[in-house]
């Protein structure tokens, strides 16, 4: 029996971008002394680095969207309030309204589709 490898290859990228990704992973056999034949590597996982930009980007994307929604569930929604005018106050609150148009176009969607 032939002795198994894996082999990875780490691509370390240049500023402004600067990360790091593995690139390539690798599958192989090392043959005993003597074999025949050599069984040769099997690729397991290969990126490129124009797919490992825009995994890149998209992880920074979200990551600043995670800061936005955190900054956005902090909001302390009775401190705004008092700075709305008194006669838009008795208005039913925002996010009851955002939840009920939500609620409504889920419905028409799934009644009419997408379109």
């Amino acid at each position: 029996m032939s002795e198994r490898t894996v082999s990875v290859v780490l691509t370390v990228m240049p500023p402004p971008d600067t990360f790091s990704y593995i690139q390539k992973m690798t599958l192989g056999e090392i043959p005993k002394s003597g074999a025949k034949h050599f069984n040769c590597e099997r690729i397991i996982l290969n990126i490129d680095e124009k797919s490992a930009l825009e995994l890149y980007n998209n992880y920074l994307r979200s990551k600043e969207l995670d800061e936005i929604s955190g900054k956005l569930n902090s909001l302390d929604l009775d401190e705004i309030r008092r700075y709305i005018r008194p006669e838009l106050r008795e208005r039913p609150p925002i996010e009851y309204l955002t939840r009920k148009i939500g609620d409504e176009i889920r419905l028409l969607r799934y009644f009419y589709g997408e379109n």
